[in-house]
């Protein structure tokens, strides 16, 4: 699978100023990006995870509860950083259907 390492941003720091690319203008699969500063997502609900942890739950329980994480091994060369996943889904088997998405929508390279 190829990773493009698209941050939006020229340099590795987070804008809330949406010079780069609007927040509305389209959205990733399931991949966030480095939109928001820590100062901007205070209110946030925030799981932290140790990075032994983080290796074997950030594809999918993580993702599943929708709730923040941290990982330092899984976007390697990217230094430690907070990244925030939110998503409202609609599903009929909950228990795969985040599974369904990573599987079948994004890993697929149509």
């Amino acid at each position: 699978m190829r990773n493009n390492n698209f941050t939006s941003h020229e340099d590795d720091e987070s804008s809330t100023d949406q010079t780069r690319c609007p927040f509305a203008a389209h959205t990733r699969k399931t991949q966030p990006r480095g939109d928001f500063t820590p100062e901007d997502t205070a209110h946030h609900i925030i799981r932290a995870v140790t990075d032994d942890e983080a290796v074997s739950n950030t594809t999918s329980a993580s993702l599943e509860r929708g709730l923040a994480f941290r990982c330092s091994k899984c976007f390697r060369p990217y230094k430690r950083r907070l990244i925030d996943v939110t998503t409202v889904t609609y599903q009929s088997n909950i228990g795969q259907g985040f599974r369904f998405l990573r599987q079948l929508w994004v890993n697929n390279a149509k």
